[in-house]
């Protein structure tokens, strides 16, 4: 409606341009006579006419732009917001919904800048034990849907000073433990990377939180994935292997990754289901006189080391 109405308002101005300088020797003539104007009433409403005609072009102008600043505003709005939620979608790992390695590599390149005695961080790498028998025995969708149960399930309980990150799928390279025992390590598929900002104490307590959460999921998996067993059992009892290392300040990617990975496969080396290690992890003879509420021999007890 301002439109068509803004294209009479210019129609009406540009033929009152055009007529007005052709008989505006007529106008004077009818409006002045002997210098005196003639007729002031018609006068003062043909000023007046004239000016609300300006004006309501010029608002009319005005309206339109500002409407276009408004577009263009909303423009701009949806622009960022898709950039938004591209960026968001970059930072996280697709089947799991939790953040991927890009993520933790600039988390990790901020915290080794600050890290220090009073302010340490660890660095946690788990495994969830023999979780490819899902895939092989209940397909890869299963596979999925359930790494994704595991992995928001984690969210849910962790806290502020916690963090999960979800590993890439990387080239399969193979790895020899000191038992001679072989191993495929793969980054992606079944392990997950945790930043714990706190002491050796606080990343072994949430490992042993960790292992409760994960025997009561064991209980809701088959329900999850929709399968039924005759005895009850189900089908993928989740187990785990975990090494855990300090964040040194300004440690390279490559090094702190090969620190942990050292850890990792010790820990692998354990003949238990699920099996912790930590970088500093002392004979356990060195841990008979620590308290009784020591988070180390509550780690080693809990998980049988």
């Amino acid at each position: 409606m301002k439109k068509i109405t803004k294209r009479i308002l210019v129609g009406v101005a540009g033929i009152s341009a055009i007529i007005i300088p052709a008989i505006w020797n007529h106008l004077e003539k009818f409006f002045y006579v002997n210098d005196n104007i003639y007729n002031s009433r018609f006068f003062v409403l043909s000023v007046l006419l004239s000016a609300a005609l300006v004006f309501s072009i010029m608002y009319l102008f005005i309206e339109e732009e500002k409407i276009k600043n408004v577009n263009l505003t909303h423009k701009l709005k949806n622009a960022e917001l898709l950039l938004y939620h591209e960026s968001k979608l970059n930072s996280l790992d697709h089947t799991t919904g939790v953040q991927n390695q890009l993520v933790f590599e600039e988390d990790i390149k901020t915290l080794s800048a600050k890290v220090d005695i009073n302010n340490p961080v660890h660095i946690i790498l788990i495994d969830l034990d023999k979780f490819g028998t899902v895939n092989n025995n209940h397909g890869h969708t299963k596979g999925s849907k359930l790494i994704r149960f595991i992995a928001q399930s984690v969210i849910k309980t962790m806290r502020r000073d916690e963090e999960i990150y979800k590993e890439s799928e990387l080239p399969v390279t193979s790895v020899t433990t000191k038992e001679n025992k072989f191993y495929r390590m793969h980054r992606g598929g079944d392990e997950f990377t945790f930043i714990i900002r706190g002491d050796i104490d606080d990343a072994l307590g949430f490992l042993i939180r960790l292992k409760s959460l994960f025997d009561k999921l064991s209980r809701s998996v088959n329900k999850e994935l929709g399968i039924e067993q005759s005895n009850d059992q189900p089908v993928y009892d989740i187990k785990f292997h975990a090494g855990i290392v300090p964040l040194r300040k300004g440690v390279k990617m490559d090094v702190l990754m090969d620190t942990l990975d050292k850890t990792f496969l010790d820990a692998k080396n354990h003949a238990f289901n699920s099996s912790i290690s930590w970088a500093d992890r002392q004979n356990d003879n060195e841990y008979k006189n620590e308290p009784s509420y020591s988070m180390k021999l509550r780690a080693i007890k809990e998980f049988k080391i």
